[in-house]
Parts: C-alpha cells; sequence; structure tokens
C-alpha cells in the first residue's frame, strides 16, 4: 500500500494504544514514513521499543489498535548482530491470506407466479344411513282410575306408552242416612197386691203302737 491509498487519519497517532493477541498492550510513540508505508514505533511496558508497519494493526474502539500477533512472539525478529538498530527493534511481519465465507442475501428481481386452480371430478358414495321411525297407535282402553293412581308414561320393550286421560261428569245415586230412631229397654218394678185362694193338702197318718195311737199333720 503506497502513501497515496492511505489517508492521514489511517495513521495511528502517537499516544494510542495498541492491544496484542495476549492482551499486552504498547503505546504508539511516533508514525514515520517508511517507502511505501508508514511504520509505527511502539513502546512496550517492558521498555522494548518495537517498530512495526502500520499494517499490521487493526483499528479497535476510541482510536486504539489491536495486534493479531503477541509481543512476546514477535520478540525473536530482532535484527541480526552487528545490524544498526538505533534502539529500535525492527519486525519482518510475515504475512498469511486467511479465506472468510459469508453470506448475504441479494434481490435478483425475478420471482415465480403462482396460479391456482380448481379441478372437479365425481365420485359415487354410498354409506348407509339410519334414521328412527316412530309410529304410533292408539288403542282404546276406557278404564276408570281409581284410589287417585293416576298411570304414567312407561316403557314397554321398545314402545313408549303414553296414556292419554280425561275428566268425565258421572252421576250416581246414594243412600243418605237422614236420622236414627233409638231405643233404649229399662226395667221397673211395680207392687199390685191381689187375693189369692190357695190350696193345700192335708194327711194324717195313725199308727198303732202298744195301742197308742198317733197322729199327725202334714201340710
Amino acid at each position: 500500500m503506497n502513501s497515496d491509498a492511505r489517508s492521514a487519519h489511517d495513521k495511528p497517532v502517537p499516544g494510542s494504544t495498541v492491544t496484542d493477541a495476549a492482551g499486552q498492550q504498547a503505546k504508539v510513540t511516533s508514525c514515520e514514513q517508511a517507502q511505501d508505508s508508514f511504520d509505527v514505533i511502539l513502546q512496550l511496558a517492558t521498555g522494548t521499543a518495537l517498530r512495526l508497519p502500520a499494517e499490521m494493526l487493526a483499528p479497535a474502539d476510541e482510536g486504539n489498535y489491536r495486534l493479531p500477533y503477541s509481543f512476546a512472539a514477535i520478540a525473536d525478529a530482532a535484527p541480526a548482530p552487528g545490524e544498526k538498530t538505533d534502539g529500535v527493534s525492527h519486525v519482518i511481519p510475515v504475512i498469511e491470506e486467511q479465506l472468510q465465507i459469508g453470506k448475504r442475501v441479494v434481490e435478483t428481481g425475478r420471482g415465480i407466479r403462482v396460479q391456482q386452480h380448481i379441478v372437479e371430478r365425481e365420485e359415487v358414495v354410498d354409506e348407509p344411513l339410519y334414521e328412527d321411525v316412530f309410529e304410533v297407535t292408539r288403542v282404546p282402553v276406557d278404564r276408570v282410575v281409581t284410589d287417585g293412581a293416576v298411570p304414567s308414561p312407561r316403557q314397554d320393550g321398545e314402545t313408549f306408552v303414553v296414556p292419554v286421560l280425561e275428566e268425565v261428569l258421572v252421576v250416581e245415586k246414594r243412600l243418605r242416612v237422614k236420622e236414627e230412631l233409638r231405643i233404649t229397654r229399662h226395667k221397673r218394678e211395680t207392687h199390685a197386691p191381689q187375693t189369692v185362694m190357695l190350696k193345700s193338702q192335708q194327711v194324717s197318718i195313725e199308727r198303732f203302737d202298744e195301742k197308742r195311737e198317733m197322729g199327725g199333720t202334714t201340710t
């Protein structure tokens, strides 16, 4: 990427925070022009300074950046012995391409048209149907209801019997006791003096004993 392709606001601002893959943080001390890109000078917490290409940093929130590598992993990218470093470690990035797969909805402007129509056909259906048929028969009875026993509807097998009642006027002759004659017998004692002639017989008996005469009278 050349300097013209990268705008000024893409350059990391000194003082921004860079967080590596291990969660360690470093401060951006400066951003320098390096051929077709920018180099970022980082100050680690250990005091070590690192020079990284700006392309290695990914924007994060609030103007900060993320590094997809750990500071410890790139510590081995130190310059060879005898190379002038000016106290700054140079990092040579190892870049690989990664495939990211995604999908999105795209309106193509093409659609389908669905038409619906009704098709009629004849079909014979022969299913048994049941119905109840009631036969009403009038049977003369002509029976007088006695003792107030009013008959109620009853079930006689498959026949339901419903008595039909009516009131009739009855004229009859009855004997009525008009009065009673009460006869009571009482005993009564009465006296009626009368003179009555009575007869009696008298018998005389004679005995002879030692020439003595005995006599008596029996009434």
